[in-house]
């Protein structure tokens, strides 16, 4: 098994892994239905559907000719929303406070916009844990593609040897292997254990806690 006590850098998935934002992401999402003349999705089926980009999570309750106008009206709420809505989940704060104090670089990669990444981070005040924060219209390629990752790792002035990855959906592992990354899921996201178990991660957590006695550090 990997020895994960050598792990000098994390980078972790935002939402499902470090907050809940899932009720910002519904209100929003609902909004622009509502606007366009669809009818309003409930919050749980949210939360199995996020995790690839706004575009392709519009793009299931849309006409392909309403997608640009849902994209907007979409971000227009969602700026509304996305403080208010979103929320630290338990154990994040204490776990971020520890992998800091043992002298590990952290970082977020996320789908959301990089600029709303940036503002939540702010919000929940754990940007001060945090070296790097990405996100979409940061760089041209959204999870799975590697590019996001790559991009942390060269910010950080890392290698994939030495860090892990951390999220909650199978897009998290499939991105984590195109960029050479161990990966981790945890359970307080869009997937089940099932779901996770399926997709094979190098191992799945109850949640982000766990990761302190998998590196070690407990």
């Amino acid at each position: 098994m990997f020895d994960f006590s050598r792990t000098r850098n994390i980078i972790f998935d935002l939402d499902g892994t470090l907050i809940d934002g899932y009720q910002a992401i519904t209100e929003s999402l609902n909004h622009a239905l509502g606007k366009l003349g669809h009818p309003s999705v409930p919050v749980e089926k949210v939360r199995t559907l996020v995790g690839t980009g706004l575009e392709n999570l519009l793009a299931m309750f849309v006409r392909p000719e309403q997608l640009v106008e849902s994209v907007v009206l979409f971000r227009q709420r969602f700026k509304e929303v996305c403080l208010s809505g979103s929320f630290l989940l338990d154990g994040v704060r204490p776990a971020l406070e520890r992998l800091v104090a043992a002298d590990l670089h952290l970082a977020v990669a996320s789908n959301k916009p990089g600029a709303r990444v940036r503002e939540i981070c702010r919000h929940l005040e754990i940007d001060r844990y945090l070296d790097v924060m990405l996100g979409a219209m940061d760089v041209e390629q959204l999870k799975p593609h590697p590019q996001m990752l790559l991009e942390v790792l060269r910010r950080l002035g890392s290698a994939p040897d030495d860090t892990l990855y951390v999220g909650d959906m199978h897009v998290d592992v499939e991105t984590a292997r195109a960029a050479g990354l161990r990966v981790v899921c945890v359970l307080t996201g869009s997937s089940t254990r099932e779901q996770l178990t399926e997709a094979r991660p190098d191992a799945i957590l109850e949640g982000l806690g766990d990761v302190i006695e998998l590196l070690g550090l407990s």
